[in-house]
């Protein structure tokens, strides 16, 4: 393979390196092991495979070395350390088999912290399958609260219960609880639109007005197709008399989905405060033609209609 590519792969050498250790053709594996660490200087598989090959052999020293460049560009690889507390132990060099048994004991322990940890990633993820999204999809949040909570004492930076726990706490009104989770969730994606929407209807709902533009205008910038954001922050605008700015953050033609009738009734009343009665009459009639029945635009017609009464 490597004599028909244009480059060579040291990722070929090795493997026909391994296989010829595996195969007790030692010396020609350490030839293979060297054309690969010839195309790949930093590899560490190649190094602690040719210092394997060398141990064999009885080149302990040679053995030493690469097994010490292994190490020096994988540090974490705890064969390169037994490989070196053998070469010691044959060598009679107490101190060094002491210090080594001491690192290999280090790395046995933080593999098994990481084993640990692996294994409650996986029970979260198990839980958050099995059992919160079914009840998210039930809107069952005081059951939904409890896993979540379940959840991050075996994963605590799980980004999907933090922000999960904010829309319950949110709808249990809990506002100071689903700040504090919709924060911390956006500390783990800082990217989320859902996320800054969800805290900016929050803070919105607190009357903390200007904390929650700054969320809302972040979530639209980053997925315009959010109505709930945009009917959030329109609202903002037109209750400080921005009619403006609301029907800005309304009309973003091509930009977003159809808006459905909430927010064609607060581009209406924002196109009437705006002087634009005619636009405002359509987009009432626009809501009325699928919801006749609509009282609040039937109201907003009338207004239109008759401004002097």
């Amino acid at each position: 393979m490597n004599r028909r590519a244009s480059e060579p792969n040291p990722r070929v050498h090795l493997l026909h390196a391994e296989y010829l250790l595996n195969q007790s053709r030692t010396e020609e594996s350490i030839s293979a092991f060297t054309q690969t660490l010839s195309i790949d200087p930093r590899n560490s598989n190649a190094f602690y495979g040719r210092a394997t090959a060398y141990d064999k052999i009885k080149d302990l020293k040679r053995a030493e070395t690469d097994a010490l460049a292994a190490i020096r560009e994988s540090p974490k690889r705890r064969d390169a350390h037994l490989l070196l507390l053998r070469i010691y132990q044959a060598q009679k060099n107490p101190e060094k088999v002491q210090e080594y048994l001491a690192l290999v004991e280090k790395l046995g322990e933080e593999e098994n912290v990481r084993q640990s940890q692996d294994g409650k990633m996986r029970q979260a993820l198990q839980l958050w399958f099995e059992k919160v999204e079914p009840l998210i999809r039930e809107q069952q949040c005081a059951d939904t609260i409890k896993y979540c909570l379940n959840i991050l004492e075996l994963w605590p930076a799980f980004p999907e219960s933090h922000f999960a726990l904010g829309i319950c706490y949110s709808q249990s009104g809990q506002s100071a609880q689903a700040e504090a989770s919709l924060k911390k969730y956006l500390s783990l994606k800082p990217g989320s639109a859902d996320g800054h929407a969800a805290l900016g209807i929050l803070l919105l709902q607190e009357n903390r007005n200007e904390e929650a533009v700054k969320h809302l205008e972040s979530a639209i910038a980053i997925d315009p197709s959010l109505v709930e954001a945009r009917k959030a922050l329109a609202s903002i605008y037109l209750s400080t008399g921005d009619s403006t700015a609301a029907i800005r953050v309304l009309q973003s033609e091509g930009k977003t989905p159809e808006l459905d009738n909430e927010a064609r009734l607060l581009l209406a009343e924002s196109l009437l405060q705006n002087g634009k009665s005619a636009l405002a009459l359509r987009e009432v009639n626009r809501v009325l033609l699928e919801d006749p029945a609509n009282q609040a635009a039937t109201r907003l017609k009338q207004r239109i209609l008759s401004p002097s009464k």
